[in-house]
C-alpha cells in the first residue's frame, strides 16, 4: 500500500464477517447412514444438508454433536443435536437464518476480492476445549453480508456479536488476538476499513476508533497478504492523520475459510502433466506472504532419456488472483524416486522448516545411483525458494535438529555415510538459522569418522523418528518414513516374531514402529542374544515418558516384555530419574536400580521411588518387599556395605527432618537407627569420604547417549562355576 488516509467515523457503517474455521465436513466414520435417518428426522420436511460437522468438542461430555446447516427452498437454517447417555438425540441450538440470496445459496462473494466464504465454519478460539461457531451469511435483498459468533457459556450457546459490510469481512489471528476487519464501499473508487478486537474470554468487542480508506487496488494487496500493516492499533499513527513510516507489521492468520478457491489433491491435479503421478503434498500457509494457503507438492514422471528411470519433481502451488486459477511453479529439485533407507524403508519426500514467518522446505529422493539419496534444503526469501545446500549419500543420509538448553539456541546437522569396501565413511555438516526469515545458514564441515561395519555405523547413528530428549537439550531426526501403522509393543504385540538375523539388526528395522529410543544388547552364556530397551509411552511432547522393555530370542522365536514404572521420566532431578547397571547383592550378577519420581497429588510433592529389579531366566521380578520411598535418597558403597540414606521433609512445628539410613543384609535393607537433621546436604558430607555412588553417572544405564550400547559380558548371569578338576584353594 503506498498511503492512507484515516477519518475519524463516530460508528462506520460496520460489518462483520468474522470468524469460520474448520472445514466443511460429511464425516464418514462419524455419519452412518443410521445416523443421517435419525437427524433428518429433526428437520423441517424437504429441507437439504448443505453442511454438517460432526465433533464431540460443541460441549463437556465426550459424546458426538452435530452441527447442521440446511435450507427449504431459499430459508436456512441451523440446529445442533447431541447424543445423550440413552443414545438418542436432543436438540441443544435451534436458529433461523432467514432467506439467504439466492444468486450465491447464502454465501457471501465480497467485492473484487474473488473471495467466497463458507456459511458455516468453526473453532475452538479461546482455547478452553469447546468449539465456537459462527456463520458469514448473505441475507436476501441486501448489500450487507452478516458475521455471526456463537459460543458456549453458562453451559449453552449463546449468540456474542454480529457484524456486517459490504464490500468484504475478514476474521483474521494476528498471534493471538482476534481481530475483525469490517470493509465498506466502494466511494468514489475508495473502501472504508474498520476493525473490531473481540476477547472470547470476557466476550467483549472492542471498536477501534480510527477508520482508513484507500483504493481498492491498495486493499487487495491489504487483503491477500498475511503480513500487514497493524492497522487495528494506535501504533504508528500520527497527529497528521497520515501513518508513520516505522509502522508496526504483524503476522496473521484467516479464521474464515474460502469457498471459491479451489483446494486440495483435485484443483493440483489438474495442473500436473498427463502421464505425472502425484506423490505427496503438503499446504502451509508460512509458503508465501500473500495468499492464506499454499501447497508444495513432489510427482513422478517417466525419464525422457531412459526409459527405466522415473523423476521426482517438485512444484509450489498458488493461487493467482489476476487469473483466478492456480500456478505450478517448479522448484529446483530434480530426483530420482524416492529415497530408502538401509533396511528398506521408503522416505517421504516433502518436510517443512519453520521460519521467521517464512517456512522454508528441504526436498529427499534418490540420486543418479540406484539406493543413493540427495537431500536438496531450500531457503524462501519472501520472493521465491532458493537452493541453500545439497547433500548426497551411497549408503545413509541424515537431517537432525537440535536443540539446547545452555545458550537456547538450535542448529541443524546433516550425517552422510558412504560405503568403501566393509567400512563406513562419513561427514558432519552443521549450520545455524539466520537471517530476516530464520533462513538456513552455509552448512560447514565439522567433523569426518569411519567405522569398520555397517552394524558398528548404526549402533552409533541410527534414530527413532521422534523427539529425543537428552539433559542437555533434544535432537530430532527430521526424515520420516512410510512406516505401516504405530504398533504398540505394551499389547503383547510385535513385527516378524520369527526374525532370523540378529536381534540388533531386528532394532535397527522396527526401531521406529516399536518407539525405541536407546537400548542395551548382549549374549547370554548359552549364546542366545537379549536387549534391554528404552521404550516411549505417552504422546505428550513434554516431559517424555518412557517404559523398560526386554527383548530376547526363545524357541518360539523373538519376545519383547515389558516391566518396572509404566511411565517413568528420565534424566530429571539429582540423582538423575532413570536406570542403573549395580551388583547390590554381592552375587558377581548386575541388577537394575530405577529411580523414579512421581507426583503425589493429595501430599502436593514428588516422591522419589527406587526399585530393585533381578534377571530370573528370562524374567524381572523386583527384589526387596517394601516400597522405597523418599523426599530425597542416596545410596553408597561404604567400605564392604551398601547403605541406603532416605530422607523425609518435615513439616515446621509437627515433624523434623528426618534422615532414615538402611543397610543391605541377608538380601534386604535393614534399618538403622533414624538421625533428625536440619539439612540433607550436610549430614550426607558427614559420611565417611571414601565411599561410591552407586547413582552416579558412571553407574548409569538409560538415559544414555542415544542408539545402542554392547555389554561385552552378560552381566545379569551368575558368573560360571568352576570346573571340576580346577584346584579351590583352602580357606
Amino acid at each position: 500500500m503506498t498511503r492512507f488516509r484515516r477519518s475519524f467515523s463516530a460508528g462506520a457503517r460496520g460489518s462483520l464477517i468474522v470468524l469460520l474455521l474448520l472445514f466443511f465436513s460429511f464425516n464418514a466414520d462419524g455419519f452412518s447412514g443410521a445416523a443421517v435417518g435419525e437427524l433428518g428426522n429433526f428437520l423441517p420436511r424437504g429441507a437439504k444438508i448443505i453442511q454438517v460437522i460432526s465433533d464431540a468438542r460443541f460441549d463437556l461430555d465426550d459424546d458426538l454433536e452435530y452441527l447442521v446447516l440446511y435450507s427449504l427452498r431459499d430459508r436456512f437454517g441451523l440446529i445442533l443435536l447431541d447424543r445423550g447417555n440413552n443414545r438418542r438425540y436432543s436438540v441443544i441450538f435451534q436458529k433461523n437464518l432467514g432467506d439467504g440470496n439466492p444468486k450465491t445459496e447464502g454465501r457471501a462473494g465480497f467485492g473484487d476480492t474473488a473471495y467466497t466464504y463458507r456459511i458455516l465454519q468453526n473453532a475452538d478460539l479461546d482455547r478452553d476445549g469447546v468449539l465456537e461457531f459462527w456463520t458469514v451469511f448473505q441475507p436476501a435483498d441486501s448489500p450487507f453480508a452478516e458475521m455471526t459468533m456463537y459460543k458456549f457459556w453458562n453451559q449453552h450457546f449463546s449468540q456474542m456479536f454480529s457484524v456486517r459490510a459490504s464490500y468484504d469481512l475478514q476474521f483474521f489471528d494476528y498471534r493471538g488476538k482476534l481481530v475483525i476487519h469490517e470493509v465498506n464501499g466502494p466511494e468514489r473508487g475508495e473502501v472504508t476499513l474498520q476493525s473490531k478486537i473481540w476477547d472470547p474470554r470476557t466476550n467483549k468487542l472492542e471498536v477501534v476508533d480510527t477508520s482508513y480508506r484507500m483504493t481498492q487496488k491498495e486493499y487487495l494487496a491489504f487483503a491477500r497478504s498475511r503480513r500487514r500493516p497493524c492497522l487495528f492499533s494506535s501504533a504508528g499513527a500520527t497527529g497528521d492523520g497520515i501513518l508513520d513510516q516505522d509502522i508496526e507489521y504483524c503476522w496473521g492468520e484467516s479464521l474464515n475459510i474460502l469457498q471459491e478457491i479451489p483446494q486440495g489433491e483435485k484443483a493440483i491435479s489438474a495442473l500436473l502433466p498427463e502421464n505425472a503421478f502425484l506423490l505427496e503434498m503438503v499446504s502451509d500457509p508460512a509458503f508465501n506472504p500473500y495468499i492464506e494457503e499454499s501447497y508444495v507438492l513432489t510427482y513422478q514422471v517417466p525419464d525422457k532419456t531412459n526409459s527405466r528411470r522415473v523423476l521426482l519433481l517438485a512444484a509450489l502451488a498458488t493461487w493467482d488472483f489476476e487469473n483466478a486459477r492456480s500456478q505450478l511453479p517448479p522448484l529446483p529439485f530434480p530426483a530420482y524416486g524416492l529415497a530408502r533407507d538401509p533396511e528398506g524403508n521408503l522416505y517421504k519426500s516433502i518436510y517443512i522448516l519453520p521460519g521467521n514467518a517464512f517456512n522454508h522446505l528441504a526436498l529427499l529422493g534418490n540420486g543418479e545411483r540406484l539406493s543413493s539419496l540427495k537431500l536438496v534444503i531450500l531457503n524462501n526469501n519472501g520472493l521465491f525458494f532458493e537452493e541453500a545446500a545439497v547433500f548426497n549419500s551411497s549408503f545413509h543420509l541424515q537431517f537432525i535438529e537440535r536443540f539446547s538448553f545452555v545458550d537456547f539456541g538450535y542448529h541443524y546437522e546433516v550425517i552422510t555415510a558412504d560405503r568403501d569396501s566393509n567400512k563406513v565413511n562419513i561427514k558432519k555438516w552443521q549450520a545455524v538459522p539466520e537471517g530476516v526469515y530464520d533462513e538456513i545458514g552455509r552448512f560447514e564441515l565439522v567433523s569426518e569418522e569411519s567405522y569398520q561395519s555397517a552394524r558398528e555405523y548404526k549402533s552409533v547413528y541410527y534414530r527413532v523418528e521422534e523427539p529425543v530428549w537428552l539433559r542437555e537439550g533434544y535432537e530430532q531426526l527430521i526424515f520420516r518414513s512410510f512406516h505401516r501403522p504405530r504398533l504398540t509393543p505394551f499389547a503383547g504385540g510385535i513385527p516378524e516374531p520369527d526374525f532370523g538375523g540378529r536381534l540388533d539388526e531386528y532394532i535397527f528395522k522396527y526401531m521406529t514402529p516399536l518407539r525405541i529410543h536407546q537400548w542395551v544388547f548382549w549374549e547370554d552364556r548359552e549364546g542366545s542374544e537379549e536387549a534391554l530397551l528404552l521404550l516411549r509411552t505417552g504422546q505428550a511432547f513434554w516431559p517424555p515418558a518412557y517404559s523398560l522393555g526386554f527383548l530376547y530370542r526363545h524357541e518360539d522365536g523373538i519376545s519383547l516384555d515389558t516391566f518396572g514404572p509404566s511411565s517413568l521420566v528420565v534424566g530429571d532431578g539429582n540423582p538423575l530419574s532413570g536406570v542403573y547397571l549395580v551388583d547390590i547383592t554381592g552375587d558377581g550378577r548386575c541388577e537394575l536400580l530405577i529411580l523414579s519420581r512421581e507426583y503425589d497429588l493429595q501430599a502436593g510433592k514428588n516422591w522419589l521411588h527406587l526399585s530393585i529389579m533381578e534377571k530370573q531366566g528370562q524374567k524381572w521380578r523386583r527384589i526387596h518387599d517394601r516400597d522405597i520411598q523418599y523426599d530425597d535418597l542416596r545410596l553408597y558403597t561404604i567400605g564392604d556395605e551398601i547403605w541406603l540414606f532416605g530422607y523425609l521433609r518435615g513439616e515446621p512445628g509437627v515433624v523434623e527432618n528426618a534422615v532414615y539410613p538402611f543397610i543391605w543384609e541377608d538380601g534386604r535393607f535393614n534399618y538403622q537407627q533414624k538421625a533428625v537433621v536440619d539439612n540433607f546436604s550436610l549430614y550426607l558430607e558427614g559420611l565417611p569420604e571414601e565411599k561410591t555412588d552407586l547413582l552416579g553417572e558412571e553407574f548409569l544405564l538409560f538415559p544414555g547417549l542415544p542408539g545402542g550400547r554392547r555389554l561385552e559380558i552378560d552381566a545379569f548371569s551368575a558368573p560360571a562355576e568352576p570346573e571340576e578338576n580346577d584346584f579351590i584353594p583352602l580357606q
